[in-house]
C-alpha cells in the first residue's frame, strides 16, 4: 500500500536570530522526512509557530500569531498547528488552556524530534528519512538570502542577569565542538554562503564550558580558512566575556568584519550591579578603549536598558551623558520588562511606564543624532558592501540594497547602491548620501 502524500507545512519564525536557525534545522529535518514546505503559510496545511517568550511583548506578539492561526484552523484554511520554542519551554502546560486549538506542543527540548512527532500528530508511521536536495549537505534550509547565514555556535547562557529568563529557557552554557562548527561552516559555504554571523547568547563565553584552550579566537581563525567564506561577523559579545584573544582575533584577520555586538545594558554602577553585569563602568570604558585602540576602524554596536527598577533620574542622565561621550555607531534600547521568576522582579521601585516610554524616547533621540554624525564621517569613503537583493526582490527597482561591513542583518541599516551587481556580490562603492541609519553610494569596482 503506497504511503499518503504529506501535507506542506510552512513554519513563522518568531523572535530573534538564534530562534531562527532552530526554525532552519527544523524545517530541514521536516524535508527530510517527505514534507513539502512552504515559504507563505496561506499555501500551507500545517503551520509551525517558532515562538519567543524573553519579553512580555514576545510572548504577547506569540499569542497574537497562535490566535490567528487557530481562527484560520476553525475557518477551515489550515489542518494542524505546532507551537514550538520558547514560549511551550517557559510556560508549558498552562498553554493548553490558553489555546485549545493547537494541536501540537513542541518545547526547545524536543525540537530534534520534530519530524517524529507531526508523523504521530498526523497518522504517518514511522519511516526512514528521505534525501532531499539541495538541503545537502547541511541540515538547514536556509531563510535568510543564500549568501549569508547565522552560525550559533552555543546554546544558553551562565550568566544570569537579574531580569533575563535566558538561562531558565535555554540553560546554561553548552559550546558546540569547533570541529562540529567548522563542518557547519564548510557546508555553508559550498551552499554559497559568503558571510558568518556568529551568534549565541554569549559568544565571547564560547568554549569556556569545555575548557577549551583555543577560546573564540581560536575558533574564528580557524573559519578564517574556509574558501568561501569573505565576511564573518561576531554577535553578541557580553563585555565582561571580551577578551584580548577575541580583539587580537577582530584585529588580526581581513576576513573578520570590524563590528562587535556587545550589549552593555547600563553605564551605573548601582544599575549594573543590580542586573548582576559583572563590569563597571569604568570597566566598559577601560574595554571601550582597548578596543578602539587595537581596532581604529571598529564599529561597536550596543544595547541599552532603560527603567530598570530604581533607576533615579540622575543615573539616566549619566547613562546619556556616556552615551554622548563614548559614541556608539549602532545601539539598540527596549525599556525594562517585569518578567516573573527574574531577580529583578521582586524589586520594589518598579519605574512607571511613562516615565519609561519618555526615557527610552530621550535616548533614541540621542543615538540617532549620534549615528548620524557616524555616518556621515563616511561620505566620499569608499566601503565594501555585500548586494543583499532589490528593493522589489524582482530586478526593477533603480538601486540595490546592500550592507557594508559594519552594518549586520536585520538589525542595523542599509546602503542602497546604483551601479551593476547581483545579488551575492561583495563590491566596493563610493557612499554618496547618509541617513542616521541609512547610507547611499555608488558602486565604484564589482566584487566577487
Amino acid at each position: 500500500m503506497m504511503m499518503k502524500e504529506k501535507p506542506v507545512v510552512a513554519f513563522i519564525s518568531l523572535g530573534c536570530a538564534k530562534a531562527l536557525v532552530d526554525t532552519e534545522q527544523m524545517m530541514a529535518s521536516i524535508a527530510l522526512h517527505g514534507y513539502p514546505i512552504a515559504f507563505d503559510p496561506d499555501d500551507a496545511e500545517v503551520v509551525v509557530i517558532n515562538t519567543c517568550s524573553f519579553l512580555e511583548l514576545a510572548r504577547a506578539e506569540s499569542y497574537d500569531v497562535i490566535s490567528e492561526f487557530e481562527y484560520k484552523k476553525g475557518a477551515g484554511e489550515v489542518r494542524a498547528i505546532a507551537v514550538v520554542g520558547c514560549l511551550p519551554q517557559l510556560m508549558g502546560g498552562e498553554l493548553n488552556v490558553m489555546f485549545q486549538g493547537v494541536d501540537l506542543w513542541i518545547p526547545i527540548s524536543r525540537e530534534a524530534n520534530i519530524a517524529t512527532e507531526l508523523d504521530e500528530l498526523l497518522g504517518y508511521g514511522p519511516e526512514a528519512p528521505r534525501k532531499v536536495t539541495p538541503l545537502d549537505p547541511a541540515p538547514r534550509l536556509l531563510v535568510t538570502p543564500p549568501h549569508t547565514a547565522y552560525l550559533k555556535i552555543a546554546e544558553g547562557c551562565d550568566n544570569c542577569c537579574s531580569y533575563c529568563l535566558i538561562p531558565r529557557i535555554r540553560g546554561p552554557l553548552v559550546s558546540r565542538t569547533s570541529e562540529s562548527i567548522v563542518l557547519e561552516a564548510r557546508q555553508l559555504a559550498q551552499m554559497g554562503v559568503k558571510e558568518l554571523n556568529l551568534i549565541g547568547q554569549d559568544i565571547a563565553a564560547w568554549g569556556r564550558d569545555r575548557q577549551s584552550p583555543k577560546g573564540l579566537s581560536g575558533l574564528v581563525r580557524e573559519l578564517c580558512g574556509i574558501d568561501g567564506i569573505e565576511w564573518i561577523r561576531l554577535l553578541y559579545a557580553h563585555p565582561a566575556s571580551i577578551d584580548e584573544g577575541m580583539i587580537e582575533a577582530i584585529a588580526s584577520n581581513h576576513k573578520v568584519c570590524k563590528y562587535i555586538d556587545m550589549p552593555i545594558q547600563h553605564s551605573e554602577n548601582r544599575v549594573l550591579s543590580s542586573m548582576n553585569r559583572r563590569i563597571s563602568r569604568l570597566g566598559l570604558i577601560s574595554l571601550i578603549e582597548r578596543i578602539r585602540a587595537r581596532i581604529p576602524e571598529i564599529a561597536l554596536r550596543t544595547t541599552l536598558m532603560v527603567g530598570f527598577p530604581g533607576e533615579t533620574d540622575a543615573e539616566f542622565e549619566r547613562l546619556l551623558e556616556f552615551m554622548d561621550v563614548i559614541k556608539f555607531d549602532r545601539l539598540g534600547a527596549f525599556v525594562y520588562s517585569r518578567e516573573p521568576g527574574t531577580a529583578a522582579a521582586s524589586e520594589a521601585d518598579q519605574i512607571p511606564e511613562e516615565l519609561q516610554g519618555d526615557r527610552l524616547e530621550r535616548l533614541m533621540a540621542l543615538q540617532a543624532d549620534i549615528s548620524l554624525e557616524k555616518n556621515s564621517a563616511l561620505i566620499g569613503s569608499e566601503v565594501e558592501a555585500i548586494i543583499d537583493g532589490y528593493p522589489d526582490d524582482e530586478g526593477n527597482g533603480a538601486r540595490l540594497i546592500g550592507r557594508i561591513r559594519a552594518q549586520a542583518p536585520d538589525v542595523d541599516g542599509i546602503i542602497s547602491l546604483v551601479g551593476d551587481a547581483n545579488p551575492g556580490d561583495i563590491v566596493k562603492a563610493v557612499v554618496t548620501t547618509a541617513g542616521p541609519y541609512d547610507l547611499e553610494g555608488n558602486i565604484s569596482t564589482a566584487g566577487q
